[in-house]
């Protein structure tokens, strides 16, 4: 299998003080669009058919894209040294129909849920910039 995704985020964000030194929101929309390549070459594996004569499985190649899109919020607060994170992201994905072995189909859609937090350490203060002065 394989799955390469191109990601086209809008991101709008506040900072809470001089270079988020309290922490910021960000929230924003996105698209993805996905491409799946997969193949499945089953061995030794056996069906039935209406008489009863076990066949083997064929090979399965299949190719598919689809686009999912969605919105995400986060949220840094903290100070200097130490921040709280938390982020919800929501999208809308249709997989598409799959085909399966044995000659089946599914189809995949619907919604997902990321919630997300955690606590991030700046280990190195930033060094403060010098002015120049005009001489």
């Amino acid at each position: 299998m394989s799955r390469k995704d191109i990601s086209v985020p809008v991101i709008f964000s506040k900072s809470f003080g001089a270079e988020e030194k309290f922490g910021a929101i960000a929230f924003g929309v996105i698209y993805t669009h996905s491409f799946v390549k997969y193949n499945i070459d089953p061995k030794n594996v056996y069906i039935k058919d209406n008489e009863g004569v076990q066949q083997m499985l064929a090979p399965l190649n299949a190719k598919i894209n689809y686009g999912s899109y969605g919105g995400f919020v986060n949220f840094k607060v903290g100070y200097k040294f130490v921040y709280f994170t938390a982020g919800l992201s929501t999208y809308y994905q249709e997989y598409g129909n799959y085909p399966l072995l044995g000659g089946g189909n599914v189809e995949l859609k619907g919604w997902t849920f990321v919630p997300s937090y955690g606590v991030q350490f700046n280990l190195y203060p930033r060094k403060k910039k010098t002015q120049l002065r005009n001489m």
